[in-house]
């Protein structure tokens, strides 16, 4: 899927820095994948079309509790030879400006995971929501499901 037709953004909260996509090999159970991905200082937000109204939404997040990766701090470039993250992550999760609840997700087995997030029917007013995740993850791929 293409980040532009789905409107993605992501927005640091860290001032006059840019973190560079980075590029992951890594296990996900039995098998070994390698993903490209963001780490996300802040917020990520994005729409998903063809969705079914009041009807819920199951999030699939693949992420991990490291990277590495390049950041520039204003006119400096710098290498991040470990970003780690704690064995569980909490987000805020927003669909269409609207907060849902969110669980706090475990993210502390080594190499991939996929966590699932659930939105209920009643925040799924339209058929091409504006979901936004604010909090500090690392974010390779999403998939939805109705």
């Amino acid at each position: 899927p293409d980040e532009e037709s789905h409107h993605h953004s992501w927005k640091l909260r860290l001032k006059n820095t840019i973190l560079e996509p980075i590029a992951r090999t890594d296990q996900l159970g039995d098998f070994e994948y390698s993903e490209a991905g963001r780490i996300i200082l802040g917020s990520e937000s994005f729409n998903v079309f063809n969705v079914q109204t009041n009807q819920p939404l199951v999030i699939v997040l693949r992420t991990g509790k490291a990277a590495n990766g390049n950041v520039i701090f204003g006119p400096q470039y710098s290498k991040i030879n470990k970003f780690e993250l704690n064995d569980a992550i909490d987000l805020r999760l927003f669909v269409d400006h609207e907060e849902v609840p969110c669980p706090q997700l475990d993210i502390g087995i080594p190499g991939f995971n996929e966590v699932v997030i659930q939105i209920p029917a009643q925040y799924v007013k339209s058929d091409s929501p504006r979901i936004q995740v604010v909090g500090d993850h690392i974010s390779y791929a999403y998939w939805f499901y109705q």
